[in-house]
């Protein structure tokens, strides 16, 4: 009887925590898609501080124009503006799919970045793409 009441208690904790996640996600999303109506809209866009402050581009300069290009389904202009967008775009689905996971499951979600090799690959793909960007002019 006990057992059959702790299963009941765990299965409402997580159809508890796929609500949150579902909540959370369409919040983020719908977020996501405000700012991007407002730049489609206006052509504002939030500036990327470290090119303002340096004049050097950083790995993530483009993101959002591509994200608009991406957005209109215009995949040459998205490379355009940023070959890694398509990795970023991986390596953050995958990061919520690992975090959403471990939510549900184990309830954690404690981001541990670094910890893999996939971290590690990603950020030195990363800081290369940050230099080379910057001496081929892209």
């Amino acid at each position: 009887m006990k057992s059959i009441n702790l299963q009941t208690k765990a299965s409402n904790t997580r159809i508890s925590r796929i609500k949150k996640v579902v909540f959370v996600t369409a919040f983020f999303g719908f977020l996501g898609l405000s700012y991007a109506g407002f730049v489609y809209l206006t052509g504002l866009n939030i500036p990327c501080v470290f090119r303002v402050f340096t004049g050097i581009r950083c790995p993530g300069c483009g993101l959002t124009h591509g994200l608009m290009a991406l957005l209109q389904f215009n995949w040459s202009e998205m490379l355009r503006y940023n070959l890694l967008i398509p990795l970023f775009l991986f390596y953050i689905i995958l990061l919520y799919i690992h975090c959403v996971y471990q939510y549900i499951t184990k309830e954690k979600y404690k981001l541990t970045c670094g910890s893999s090799v996939a971290d590690v690959l990603f950020l030195v793909v990363v800081c290369i793409w940050g230099v080379v960007r910057n001496f081929i002019g892209m």
